[in-house]
Order: C-alpha cells, then sequence, then structure tokens
C-alpha cells in the first residue's frame, strides 16, 4: 500500500489521464445492440419490475375507489350530473401517499447502485486499486433529493385526479350530445371507469413512474459519487422501441441537467419533430422516460481523470492507494 503525497497524486492523473481517450464513450460493453446493453438493461429492469408490479396493485385499488364513489354519487344523485364526482382532497392525500412510499423505496434503490456503479468504473478506467473498498451510502436526505423527491409527489396525484375527472366530463359530453337519457349517460360514465380501463391505466401509471423514479435515483448517484460528469440515454432495444427512443439513443448531458445531445440532434430537435410538451416535467427532460411507457434509462460518463477525482477518491478511502498497471 502507498500513502500518497501531493505531488504523487499530481505525477499519477498526469500519467494515467495521458493513457485516458475518448472519455465520453463508455468502455464496458454498453454499445447499442450488444450483449453487454442487452444485459445492463435486463438487469434495470429486473430490478425496477418487482416495484412496479407492486404499485399497479396499489393504483388499480386506489383508481377502483375513486370510481366506486362516482358510481355511488350516479346512484345518489341521478338527476345531478354536478354530483357525479369523488373526493377530491382524500383522493389528493391518498395518492400522495402512495406516490412516496413507492418513490422512495427506487430512489435509494437506484441512488445506490448508481454510486456503486459509478465508483466500480472509476477504479477500472483511472487504473487505480483503492483499499479499503471505496463505500459511499446514497444521502437521501441530500436536498437535491428532497427536492426531486417532492416535485415528483406533487405531480402524480394532481394528474391522475385531473385526469379522472377529465374522463368523465367527457363522458357525461358525448352523452348529452348524442342525446342519451340520465340513465344512458350514467352507464357511459361507469363504462369509462370500468375494470378494464381502470386496469390498463394503473399499469400506464405503475411502468412511468417507476421508470421516472429509478432514473430520477441514478442521476442523483451519479452525481453524489463524485466521479460522474455526465449522463447518456440508453435504450430498451427491441421491436417495441419507438421512434422517439431512437432519436434519444446515445444523446449526452451533465448529470443533473436537462440539455441533451448528440451530432446533428438536440432534445429541442426531438420535442419538435413529436410534438412533445413534456408536461409532467415542466416542460423539460432530465431523464427517462420520454413518453408514458417508456423503458429507458442512463448510463454514466466518467468525469475526465484529474487531481480533484483522485483527492475525491482519497477522501473516501483514508488516503490509502495502491498503484496497478493499466
Amino acid at each position: 500500500m502507498i500513502k500518497l503525497s501531493d505531488d504523487a497524486i499530481e505525477r499519477i492523473a498526469d500519467e494515467i489521464a495521458s493513457r485516458m481517450k475518448n472519455r465520453w464513450q463508455i468502455k464496458d460493453g454498453w454499445e447499442t445492440g450488444t450483449p453487454g446493453h442487452e444485459k445492463f438493461w435486463n438487469d434495470y429492469i429486473k430490478r425496477v419490475d418487482p416495484h412496479e408490479k407492486q404499485y399497479k396493485g396499489t393504483i388499480r385499488k386506489l383508481l377502483q375507489k375513486q370510481a366506486n364513489e362516482v358510481f355511488d354519487n350516479i346512484r345518489r344523485y341521478p338527476n345531478n350530473y354536478i354530483m357525479w364526482t369523488f373526493d377530491r382532497v382524500k383522493s389528493f392525500k391518498e395518492l400522495a401517499e402512495a406516490e412516496a412510499k413507492f418513490i422512495t423505496k427506487l430512489y435509494e434503490q437506484e441512488g445506490q447502485r448508481a454510486i456503486d456503479l459509478a465508483l466500480d468504473l472509476a477504479k477500472k478506467a483511472y487504473g487505480l486499486k483503492v483499499e479499503p473498498e471505496v463505500a459511499i451510502a446514497f444521502d437521501v436526505n441530500n436536498p437535491l433529493v428532497i427536492e426531486e423527491l417532492l416535485k415528483q409527489t406533487r405531480r402524480f396525484p394532481a394528474g391522475v385526479i385531473g385526469t379522472t375527472e377529465e374522463e368523465i366530463r367527457e363522458a357525461i359530453a358525448i352523452g348529452i350530445r348524442e342525446g342519451e337519457t340520465l340513465d344512458q349517460v350514467a352507464d357511459r360514465v361507469e363504462e369509462k371507469l370500468g375494470p378494464t380501463h381502470i386496469l390498463n391505466r394503473a399499469e400506464l401509471i405503475a411502468r412511468t413512474e417507476a421508470i421516472y423514479a429509478a432514473n430520477a435515483g441514478a442521476d442523483l448517484g451519479y452525481i453524489q459519487s463524485g466521479v460522474v460528469e455526465g449522463k447518456q440515454w440508453l435504450i430498451a432495444w427491441d421491436e417495441r422501441t419507438c421512434d422517439i427512443c431512437l432519436d434519444m439513443e446515445g444523446m449526452t448531458a451533465p448529470v443533473g441537467t436537462p440539455i441533451w445531445e448528440k451530432e446533428g440532434l438536440n432534445i429541442g430537435d426531438v420535442q419538435e419533430r413529436y410534438h412533445l410538451t413534456f408536461d409532467y416535467t415542466e416542460g423539460e427532460m432530465p431523464f427517462p422516460p420520454i413518453h408514458p411507457r417508456c423503458r429507458c434509462t442512463i448510463i454514466p460518463i466518467l468525469k475526465e481523470l484529474s487531481r480533484n477525482v483522485l483527492l475525491w477518491l482519497e477522501k473516501v478511502a483514508n488516503r490509502e492507494y495502491e498503484l496497478v498497471k493499466v
């Protein structure tokens, strides 16, 4: 083991930096369509999928609760369309509580995974073996994490409630326009909020929220690792991959930002081409999903080896290093 002086750190940094080329390209076999790409994406889905399935069941119950309340009010006030609704305040609270519990677990899981992955790649890329093993715990109380958790938790219930209300209004409007009786309009509303619709909607919501939370956690984890400067968009490579995601494939952005670009194309071009609004993320696209049911994720781009990176690793590993051949 070698105790590194400041001068030694400078010399090691210069030597290893001279061997590093094209730092913005991932060297861990994740190129699109390769077995490494497929493994990375499959591992990602395997981690996220159990959370998504569990959350789908939770959302389905809450949507059914909304629908049942609407159905009860239809029977209670058969002649008053205005009363064909549900308790918005109570529903908002229930949805927010469910969302917060769900996404916090995913932020922590994928944030920690991102930190571990980034530090492992850093040790390989920089040609250093660090002892004791570098270990950083994802800080869920970090202000950036709390801010993102709060934003997602606030947006989610408002969006779900707004969609349910819009579906009710649309069903009533069509019934009135078609000259239907009150009973027929009521049947239309109940059909609109039926079991099949609720199941499909719960699946869409769970997938979208899971992918968002997982990638938010990863982005925040890469920031906390201290060795990542950028992120690269990684798509699911199969027959279901859409044109939007294909255009996003390979785009890069600094961590913590929505400034995606690659040669000849940027996020603004994609937004304009497909008429995307990014309403859910306040007009920006910091990380996937770029559309409902999107399956994309992000991979890290290491910082250029520098004295600061070595000092960071030194701080974590209590100034103990061993230099190995690259």
